[in-house]
């Protein structure tokens, strides 16, 4: 079987996005629930002025996380890396913000007289295209939209391929983002304030093992035996995050989470340190 390594992640929450703010503490907080405005420039991404809000998260996200993984990017053209290298966004609502916008125009201007530059992100598959062509990324783009269960459900498809040997990174991001107001009541979703979080997974035969990688490996749990505590789908990706950082900041050996899919059964995923 092959061996996956966790080699790069970062995150956006209302709090910020360094280490600490993906913390489950800051649940508790405050009533914060939406993401501030960001200026991608500011952040050193230029070139981001046409993504829809959402998409600008995602992409910067999955800049910082190719970062930490100690990737450059964007990706060499034509390059080999370019071409073994997978995109999975995990998301439901990203681009709704999209048609509101389109629709306030339309009723601002009129049908015939509105930004056809929104056009593009109301599409659900926006946030994936954009970012590969962004970072050069050639491998195979998915999008994942099951509600609250998108993100693990990235998460286990990223291993999928590798594990097939198909590719040799995957780039997975989960975006949960509230939906504007007057959509919030049709929409279903579980989280109470809004993340973006991306990971960086390579397989084995890509890297070189160090004490300060952790081995990932995903399952299904179907004995019935397993006495953890299932943790909600939403934020099973973060909670992956504070393990990681557990890991480093106590010399954890290793940490086990539990996600519940509802009829699909229950998922475990372990982090190893030490390779």
């Amino acid at each position: 079987m092959n061996v996956n390594y966790l080699t790069g992640y970062a995150a956006i929450t209302p709090w910020g996005n360094e280490d600490a703010t993906y913390s489950f503490e800051n649940k508790t907080l405050d009533t914060t629930r939406l993401i501030p405005k960001i200026n991608p420039k500011s952040k050193g991404w230029n070139g981001m002025n046409r993504f829809s809000r959402s998409t600008q998260l995602c992409t910067m996200a999955i800049g910082e996380a190719l970062k930490n993984a100690g990737i450059s990017v964007p990706f060499a053209k034509d390059s080999l890396d370019s071409v073994r290298t997978g995109l999975i966004i995990g998301t439901t609502f990203s681009y709704i913000e999209s048609i509101n916008d389109l629709e306030n125009d339309s009723l601002r201007y009129g049908v015939n007289n509105i930004n056809p530059s929104i056009f593009p992100n109301t599409v659900l598959n926006a946030v994936g295209g954009y970012a590969s062509i962004y970072f050069n990324i050639k491998g195979p783009n998915i999008t994942i939209s099951n509600g609250d269960i998108s993100g693990p459900k990235a998460l286990l498809y990223a291993t999928d391929l590798l594990n097939k040997r198909e590719l040799d990174r995957v780039v997975v991001c989960q975006c949960n983002v509230i939906p504007p107001s007057k959509y919030e009541s049709s929409c279903e979703f579980e989280y109470n304030f809004e993340s973006v979080i991306s990971y960086v997974i390579e397989g084995g035969n890509k890297i070189k093992p160090t004490p300060d990688v952790s081995r990932l490996e995903l399952g299904y749990e179907s004995s019935g035996k397993c006495h953890l505590e299932p943790i909600n789908p939403t934020n099973f990706l973060m909670a992956i995050l504070n393990n990681d950082r557990k890991l480093r900041k106590y010399n954890m050996l290793q940490t086990k989470a539990m996600c519940n899919l509802g009829d699909e059964g229950s998922i475990i995923l372990s982090l190893t340190r030490g390779g």
